[in-house]
């Protein structure tokens, strides 16, 4: 994960974080908020998991289970 303590310049994750708190926090009625740390994933690596989980739940589909 992008994070100091694994090497990274800047902390996405705790970034990520703030930025949900933050529209959390001014909770408009309208807007639903999902987010979800990939473990062991890069900011190259997110996008095609991210962009399938966004997928999924935009079109009420369950996800397989495992």
């Amino acid at each position: 994960m992008e994070t100091p303590a694994n090497g990274s310049k800047n902390d996405m994750v705790g970034l990520q974080n703030a930025f949900v708190a933050k529209l959390r926090s001014r909770n408009y009625l309208s807007l639903e908020v999902k987010d979800d740390i990939i473990e062991g994933a890069y900011h190259e690596t997110t996008f095609p998991i991210g962009f399938t989980k966004g997928a999924l739940w935009l079109y009420g589909v369950s996800s397989p289970k495992q």
